[in-house]
This record gives structure tokens, sequence and C-alpha cells, in this order.
């Protein structure tokens, strides 16, 4: 038997002066945490700076990371690296302006007088935004569940303010449900973490939903679900009915669990969405006690919706209605990824 590779916590320090300085950042959450064998477990809050040394250049935004990793420092360099090529790093001076540089600034029990990889970062002692950015992210750390998506968004999370809003509604409905239906606390937490993970990376860019989802093609409104399914995977997720549900979540998908249902129709009966409110909030109401018989309809009014839009109804989605409509079994145990339409490009109305 193989020993155990030792995962080591690292403290990684981004910043950003040019572009979407906000966007650069985001997608480097999303991309460090899809390293392999790495976990990103809190991050630090953004915060504007100064150029050191009196710079003439436009101010960073800054912001701390801790990720636990089983990959060395050298190793975890040269992903750095990467991660910064594809946000458009260009090493054409030192001191340069950057759409993203990522400084390995710690690792937990390791020194090195490397030339390529000085640990602990000197800069350390020199920046007082760091020293501030680490001890915040420390205490996020100490403060969360380790970022699993029960209690909150993970560090890696790209929403915005009103995609935060939504998620929101979606846990407070569910928690509802789990309050009057009483299901077994691991199902319980079940359907908590897949309402707060469903949307996670919702507002990344499409070109890096398609870096973590190379498996499938099309819009945002598809990729964003196996996107954020493929990271959780990645850092180590073992709940195959939490994974599909969060993957599935905008198409439907015959062999759902029950997590899976629920999410669904959450996503699509919580109360900030516009149209329908009444007969939805019916539906919600009615979900405790009859949860197949809301699916149907919740099904049948999403695929109603994209008939009357004129849209490409994706073959799994059809599917799930027939299995539904004729009653046939939920999970068969098989798992095929998702290959979207590109004209499907809704999910049903939209908030």
């Amino acid at each position: 038997m193989s020993a155990a590779v030792p995962r080591l916590v690292a403290a990684l320090a981004l910043g950003s002066n040019l572009g979407d300085r906000a966007a650069h950042l985001a997608a480097a959450r999303a991309l460090l945490a899809a390293l392999p064998a790495t976990r990103l477990l809190a991050a630090s809050a953004e915060e504007e700076t100064a150029p050191l040394g009196g710079l003439d250049q436009p101010p960073y935004l800054n912001q701390v990371l801790l990720v636990e990793t089983a990959l060395a420092p050298p190793a975890l360099l040269e992903a750095c690296q990467a991660v910064e090529a594809l946000r458009g790093r260009r090493r054409e001076a030192r001191w340069a302006s950057r759409t993203l540089d990522v400084d390995i600034i710690e690792v937990d029990g390791v020194t090195s007088d490397a030339p390529a990889l000085v640990l602990p970062h000197p800069g350390l002692a020199e920046r007082d935004f760091w020293r501030r950015q680490l001890a915040e992210a420390r205490a996020r750390l100490a403060a969360s569940s380790g970022g699993d998506g029960e209690a909150g968004l993970p560090a890696w999370a790209v929403v915005s303010p009103k995609r935060e809003a939504h998620i929101r509604r979606v846990v407070a409905l569910v928690e509802e449900w789990i309050a009057r239906m009483a299901p077994p606390p691991e199902a319980a937490r079940r359907w908590r973490r897949a309402a707060w993970l469903h949307d996670a990376l919702r507002d990344l860019p499409v070109t890096e939903l398609a870096r973590l989802a190379p498996e499938c093609r099309g819009p945002a409104e598809l990729l964003h679900g196996p996107a954020c399914a493929n990271l959780l995977a990645a850092q180590g997720e073992a709940d195959a009915e939490l994974l599909d549900a969060v993957r599935h979540h905008s198409l439907g998908w015959p062999a759902w669990g029950m997590a899976g249902r629920v999410l669904y129709c959450a996503d699509f009966l919580e109360p900030g969405r516009r149209f329908d409110r009444e007969a939805r909030a019916a539906l919600a109401a009615r979900f405790a006690a009859e949860p197949d018989a809301v699916l149907l309809e919740v099904v049948r009014r999403r695929l109603a919706h994209a008939l009357a839009e004129g849209w490409i109804v994706p073959t799994q989605s059809s599917e799930f209605w027939n299995s539904l409509a004729t009653g046939g079994p939920r999970d068969t145990g098989e798992r095929p990824v998702p290959v979207v339409a590109p004209e499907a490009a809704g999910d049903g109305p939209a908030a």
C-alpha cells in the first residue's frame, strides 16, 4: 500500500490592477480550487491598495486565500503561474501592472531559500495588507464548516449580489421543507448543501466555466452546474447524489434521488421569481405533502414555457419528463455526463 500524500495548508495572495480586477480574482479562486488534490478553505475580503513603491499605476485589488493541497510547493508555484497565464498575465517587467498575480506567501511547516520560491515570502514582513488579510482568512476558516456548502457559500463561489439573494431564497425554501418533512439528518444535510452550491459558479465567465466542464458545450445557463460538480469532485466530494443534484439542476435528471428533486423544485418555486407568483406559492406549500405531484407539475410548467418560447428542449429534459410521466425508476446507477445543445439557452422562466 502506498503512503498517503501529505496535505499542507498554503496561503496564496491574489492581486490585480488591470482590466476587470474583481473578475480576475473570482476566476482565480475557482481555477485554484479546481487544481488537483487541492481544496480552497477560506478567503479574506477583497481590499484595494496603492501600488507598492509609489509607482504610477492603477490601484490593486488584493485578497488572500487558504488552500489545502497535496501539491509540493514547486508544483503549486507552477500551477499558480498557469492560472496567471489563463487570465492574460504577461511577465514583461518585474513591477509592471498585471491582470493577475498569484503569490505563495507561506506553506505550513515549509521553509525555502530557492531562488524561484522563497518561503515564507519576503514580502509578508513588509506588506501589512497581506498580514491583515491572512489573519482574516484564518479567522473565517476557524468560524466556517470548512467550505462544504452546509452553512453558506464556499470560498470559491462566484456570484453577484442578485444571484446570492436567489440562492438564499432557495435555501430558505429548502429549510422550510426540511422542517415539515423531517428527512433523516444525512438527507437534510445533502438537501441543504445542494441548495447552497447549485449556483455557486453561476456568474463565472463562460470561458472559465468551459475550462471546468470541458465535457460539456453550451451557454453559461447550462455549464455552471457541471462546472460546479466537477470542482466539488476535484476537491474530494464523494456524495454522488449531491453531485448529481448540482450537475443536472438546470435540465433535470431521470436517475435523481430526492436531493435533485428537492433542488429542482426549490430553484423554480422560490418566491423571488416574478412570474406566476400565486400558483408557484401554492405549489411550494404543497411540496412537503405531495413532492412527486409537485415535481411533475414543475417540470410540466418549465417544458411548456420552453416550447412557448420556441426553444429546443434538450434530450435530457424530455427524458426527465418521460421518466416522471411513466413512473419510471429513480436512481439507475448510471451517470453519463450531459452534452448540452447550444440552442437550449434557457432553463425555464428567469428571475
